[in-house]
């Protein structure tokens, strides 16, 4: 859920109701995640020789518990819910926990414990990073402003004719033609994001009490708008890797993410739950720029143990981002990651297939570290 402006009709205007319902998930996406707990099962709890061609294999062990399953989670009620409703599908009827991130909890226990950060402490910087970092607003303010696709539909007549009527639409201040157009092309990001919520629901996309209706090239160029904004987040506008914000707004989580798949403990599975602007960070601290981030978008890490003891470890990665989508349950070739080889952040279709050395991400957010102290990205230019 997201508080809609005073001219949208599907939610209430209500600031009360806003004040405990805002980002909330719904019973739609609890029912996603579950789905996407069936589906991990179904690629890691069967064996290679069962019938389902996504299976990769008996990772998790008949049994599972808070030995060989650990769950990590923004402590945002939608994030923590969707771990709840992953884990009825992953493993039904396994009893659940919650703790703190940090927290040192008993691994001989049959409950899996989702262990949750907590928001305005130093542990957000795991999953926020961005918002503990000083520099993020003005560089991102600039890296907009260096946008030259933004900056193409600042001066394209659709566009401004699509922003004057969802402002006609929904009454958003944020909209009005008065204000800088780089204001108005962000607002009409969160306008997509409602429009997108509306979608998934089967709800009518912007209703709103003019009768004002959106066609489907409005509703693309809607999109694309969106699709630059979030690009923006932390991807320098020329994707430039030594002048984008990943490393600052992602390093942590990076780190977090070895030390999980080089641990040499009883845990299998690791889930970590999270949101659409932390996956975004992550890829491009990994050098990467995702093609979607939909409802229950998912990266997986697949860490492979070596044939021979004088192997490396391999790790596999993938990524789904519209499992209830185009994409489905299907997850595609495993790529690798540019991890600081490329000097620019490079489209996810465009990596070359294959695995990678676990040594080579562990370096890379070594390396990562210990830049963070010294290396500023670059101010850019004003629209």
């Amino acid at each position: 859920t997201k508080p809609v402006p005073p001219g949208d009709l599907t939610w209430p205007q209500d600031p009360k109701f806003w004040k405990k319902q805002a980002g909330h998930l719904t019973p739609l996406g609890a029912e996603q995640a579950k789905f996407l707990g069936i589906m991990l099962r179904e690629r890691y709890a069967e064996p290679p020789e069962s019938n389902n061609s996504q299976s990769a294999g008996a990772f998790l062990p008949r049994e599972i518990d808070g030995k060989s399953l650990r769950v990590y989670s923004s402590g945002k009620q939608r994030a923590v819910q969707s771990a709840w409703a992953l884990l009825m599908g992953l493993a039904p009827g396994l009893p659940i926990a919650f703790g703190r991130l940090g927290d040192q909890m008993s691994v001989d226990r049959k409950e899996v414990p989702i262990m949750m950060e907590e928001t305005d402490t130093a542990t957000e910087l795991l999953f926020h990073g961005w918002k503990k970092d000083h520099g993020y607003e003005a560089w991102h303010s600039a890296n907009l402003a260096s946008s030259i696709a933004l900056q193409r539909m600042a001066s394209d007549e659709r566009c401004m004719k699509l922003l004057a009527k969802l402002h006609l639409a929904m009454d958003d201040p944020a909209l009005a033609e008065a204000k800088p157009i780089l204001h108005r092309l962000v607002a009409a990001k969160t306008i997509e994001t409602l429009a997108s919520i509306a979608e998934t629901h089967g709800l009518p996309v912007l209703l709103n009490a003019r009768g004002l209706q959106f066609s489907p090239e409005e509703r693309s160029l809607l999109a694309d708008i969106s699709r630059e904004v979030k690009r923006c987040w932390f991807q320098a506008a020329d994707s430039a890797v030594d002048q984008s914000f990943g490393s600052r707004a992602a390093g942590r989580l990076g780190q977090f993410l070895t030390k999980l798949l080089s641990s040499d403990d009883a845990t299998r599975l690791a889930v970590v739950s999270c949101h659409d602007k932390t996956l975004a960070a992550l890829a491009c601290f990994l050098g990467i720029e995702l093609p979607r981030i939909g409802w229950a978008a998912t990266m997986v890490f697949e860490a492979h143990a070596p044939d021979r003891l004088d192997e490396p470890m391999r790790l596999r990665m993938y990524y789904n981002g519209d499992p209830f989508g185009g994409q489905g349950r299907h997850w595609g070739q495993a790529r690798v990651p540019p991890l600081g080889t490329s000097p620019r952040v490079l489209p996810w279709y465009e990596l070359p297939p294959g695995s990678l050395i676990l040594s080579s991400l562990e370096a890379h957010c070594s390396a990562a570290q210990r830049s963070l102290a010294t290396s500023q990205p670059a101010g850019r230019s004003k629209l």
